[in-house]
């Protein structure tokens, strides 16, 4: 079988589905967080902005969450990996 460039690449026949490549879980990084600051986090977030001096309104955006992690376990996350995260425990 040639490829784009023209060289040869070698036919791969599998006989034996032990020989098949298995998923190794999901990609992505690991959570930075383990499971006791996670519920640690989702009791901080029922306290609602103002409780953590976010008093304007008392709505969570993802900056505030952000920075909220920040402050509680001395962790930068960006604010996609912080959206990944509520997504991932929400």
């Amino acid at each position: 079988m040639k490829s784009r460039l023209g060289h040869d690449q070698p036919t791969v026949l599998i006989t034996n589905l032990s020989q098949v490549p298995r998923p190794r879980g999901p990609g992505g990084a690991v959570c930075r967080l383990s499971s006791a600051q996670l519920a640690k986090l989702l009791a901080a977030l029922d306290g609602g902005p103002a409780a953590w001096g976010w008093s304007e309104d008392q709505r969570w955006t993802l900056a505030r969450v952000t920075a909220l992690i920040g402050r509680l376990f001395h962790v930068r996350y960006t604010l996609r990996g912080t959206s990944y995260l509520l997504h991932r425990i929400v």
